[in-house]
């Protein structure tokens, strides 16, 4: 089985705890590799859902 796995962080909190990116990317690895599954693609992004809208 094949995954694409997708990483995001939005509040500050986030990117100092265990939550960051890169925990979650190798949080999200070693599940793929428990499971058999290959990792096609990865994305990870920084954004909130709020105040990021475009007038």
């Amino acid at each position: 089985m094949k995954a694409i796995f997708i990483a995001r962080i939005s509040i500050e909190e986030q990117r100092e705890a265990s939550n960051s990116l890169p925990a979650q990317m190798a949080r999200l690895e070693r599940y793929c590799q428990n499971s058999g599954f290959e990792t096609i693609e990865k994305f990870s992004f920084d954004e909130s859902a709020y105040g990021n809208n475009s007038e």
